[in-house]
């Protein structure tokens, strides 16, 4: 089917009144209704902010178009990131989206503890950065 785009087009209404699916509803969204991607697939090293800031840019854009989905990190076959990736990626979309909202919107799954350990200072670096240390008590957590 082709649509004359020189014209405006009311996509539902060109379709009998059925809603398009989302290219990245069927291109991401797995089985329990997450959104995943694999780090692997969209960079081949990750020792550098300009590939951390493109994949936060992906990722922000995963979250606008699909409010409400949680966005799940694939990290398997990830060895070592940069600090400086992981804040760019990391740090800055925890910023962006407020920690409690980064927390529960962005998932990481297969990663590793030295990969772990960079995100975690990276994010709490940004965070302190961002909000000033006087206003922050940093917390380890208790096992």
């Amino acid at each position: 089917m082709q649509f004359n785009t020189q014209n405006p087009i009311d996509l539902p209404k060109a379709l009998w009144g059925h809603e398009p699916v989302s290219y990245f509803e069927t291109k991401y969204e797995n089985e329990s209704g997450d959104l995943t991607f694999r780090l692997r697939d969209h960079a081949v090293n990750f020792g550098n902010r300009p590939t951390g800031e493109r994949i936060r840019n992906f990722a922000f854009n995963l979250l606008k178009n699909n409010p409400g989905h949680v966005i799940l990190v694939e990290m398997e076959d990830v060895g070592i990131i940069a600090s400086s990736f992981a804040d760019e990626l990391f740090g800055k979309l925890a910023v962006e989206l407020g920690i409690i909202d980064f927390s529960r919107y962005i998932k990481l799954s297969h990663v590793n503890t030295i990969c772990k350990s960079i995100i975690d200072v990276a994010i709490s670096q940004r965070i302190v950065q961002n909000y000033g240390v006087s206003n922050i008590t940093l917390v380890k957590d208790f096992s």
